[in-house]
């Protein structure tokens, strides 16, 4: 999967979530241990995204460790409509 299609189906994930009312979710966006260099590539483009697209999502942080710590995000999302 590339980054774009990742990216692509985030938003539709996003999207989904919104519109059944859902307030959070976590999104798994790995370490980057199996990349080039052992550098992260989805994380960075997952939060560049979600910055370009604040009228879905109010937070993002880093999971709990218990649900995936440094490899995967909390987002807490806005109500469809953006609003919130």
């Amino acid at each position: 999967l590339s980054v774009e299609a990742a990216l692509q189906a985030l938003g539709r994930f996003l999207a989904a979530k919104q519109h059944q009312g859902v307030d959070e979710v976590i999104v798994v966006v790995g370490r980057g241990k199996g990349s080039p260099g052992g550098m992260p590539v989805l994380a960075p483009a997952v939060r560049s995204w979600l910055a370009a697209h604040g009228e879905m999502v109010r937070a993002c942080e880093e999971a709990p460790a218990r649900e995936g710590g440094a490899g995967a995000l909390l987002l807490r999302l806005r109500p469809a409509g953006g609003r919130g």
